[in-house]
C-alpha cells in the first residue's frame, strides 16, 4: 500500500505540471472583465461581430457527407460565455488557439470563459494537451 508521502514519478510530474500551469494562468490571466465588456458594448466600441470564436468552427473534412455538414452549419449556437477576464496579449493567442472566445479592443484582451463555478485550474484538467502547451 502507497503512503500519502510516497510519490511516483508519474504523479510528481503530473504535480508539476499543474503546478506550471498556476503559475502560468496567475501571470496571464488578470482580473475579471464583466464590467469592462458591458461597458464596451454599452458604448458601442465593440460588437457582438467583433468576438472571434463565438461559433465554432465546422470543418467540412470532419462530415461524411454535404447534408451532414450543412445541417451542422446551419444549427451551430454559440458558444455561451459565463465570465468575461482580461488576460495578456499571450493568453489571448492561445485561448484564441483552442477556439475559446476572445475579444481584441485596441491593446485589451479578453477571454470568454464558457464555464463557471470553478477554479480556471480546473477547467485544464480534463485538456492535457492544453496543458503541455502552456508549459513548453
Amino acid at each position: 500500500m502507497t503512503h500519502l508521502y510516497e510519490q511516483s514519478s508519474s504523479n510528481t510530474n503530473l504535480f508539476y505540471k499543474y503546478e506550471l500551469l498556476e503559475k502560468w494562468l496567475n501571470a496571464n490571466i488578470y482580473s475579471r472583465a464583466d464590467n469592462l465588456y458591458i461597458k464596451l458594448l454599452q458604448s458601442e466600441l465593440i460588437t457582438c461581430d467583433d468576438i472571434e470564436n463565438l461559433f465554432p468552427e465546422i470543418i467540412p473534412e470532419d462530415y461524411s457527407d454535404y447534408e451532414d455538414f450543412e445541417d451542422a452549419y446551419a444549427f451551430s449556437t454559440a458558444q455561451e460565455v459565463y465570465e468575461w477576464y482580461l488576460v495578456s496579449e499571450k493568453a489571448y493567442e492561445k485561448f484564441k488557439q483552442w477556439g475559446d472566445p476572445v475579444i481584441r479592443f485596441q491593446e485589451i484582451y479578453l477571454w470568454g470563459r464558457t464555464c463557471s463555478g470553478q477554479s480556471i485550474t480546473v477547467d485544464f484538467y480534463y485538456s492535457p494537451e492544453k496543458i503541455d502547451d502552456i508549459i513548453q
